[in-house]
């Protein structure tokens, strides 16, 4: 079949010829290619499908189990297995943290403390800010 190819074509170029041959060897080897061919080159809806479940579905749920092999986080008991296993030093850090977390979203609910926390977070002091704002 290839070499029918060449002869029906010379003018192929090399990637097309190559192309052609894989489609080739799929429409020799494969049943379910030959079928899905046929049936999406009569029907443009079942085309629509076909092009929506390979670039739409296949690759979010290859994604999804992906991401759920890997992401342990969504595992509640393995997740408590961590916990339970956490060294004191390092719950007394994730306390510390989630206590600063939750004064500095209160502060920001709450409006206060909002320049302060500007200038330490820049690194300004309050007496050069203050000799800035005179001039």
């Amino acid at each position: 079949m290839i070499d029918n190819l060449k002869l029906v074509n010379k003018n192929l170029h090399p990637s097309a010829l190559l192309a052609a041959r894989r489609m080739s060897f799929l429409w020799e080897h494969s049943s379910a290619y030959r079928s899905i061919v046929r049936a999406t080159a009569s029907s443009k809806p079942l085309m629509a499908v076909f092009v929506f479940v390979t670039m739409v579905v296949l690759p979010v749920g290859a994604a999804t189990v992906a991401q759920r092999a890997t992401n342990p986080a969504d595992d509640a008991a393995r997740e408590a297995l961590i916990r339970k296993r956490q060294t004191i030093d390092s719950a007394i850090v994730s306390k510390s943290n989630a206590n600063k977390l939750n004064s500095l979203l209160a502060d920001v609910r709450d409006g206060v403390n909002g320049e302060q926390r500007w200038r330490e977070a820049l690194g300004v002091e309050r007496k050069k800010d203050e000799s800035l704002r005179k001039r």
